[in-house]
């Protein structure tokens, strides 16, 4: 909803007209989501994640490696990890 992509209507989520028109568009909704992302209101840790799923989805795994798994892997190499006091670092 925050893309512009999806709106409520009545309880349930509908595509926007913009996104309607992006739904069988590949570049256009790459191009969409590269303008709007990171959202603003984004804690870091979020942000970089964000950054690097879509990263790695638009590299389509070219390991074969799940895009998860390897957003995981790399914001706990990048030292994004939980402290022993619950706060999140770097």
């Amino acid at each position: 909803m925050r893309l512009g992509l999806l709106r409520k209507y009545k309880g349930m989520l509908q595509a926007t007209p913009r996104g309607g028109e992006l739904r069988d568009n590949p570049v256009g909704l790459w191009w969409h989501l590269a303008e709007h992302l990171p959202p603003a209101k984004l804690a870091r840790p979020q942000m970089h994640a964000s950054l690097l799923l879509l990263a790695a989805v638009a590299a389509g795994s070219q390991a074969g490696q799940d895009p998860f798994e390897y957003v995981a892997r790399m914001m706990w190499e990048a030292g994004w990890q939980n402290s022993r006091d619950g706060t999140d670092r770097p």
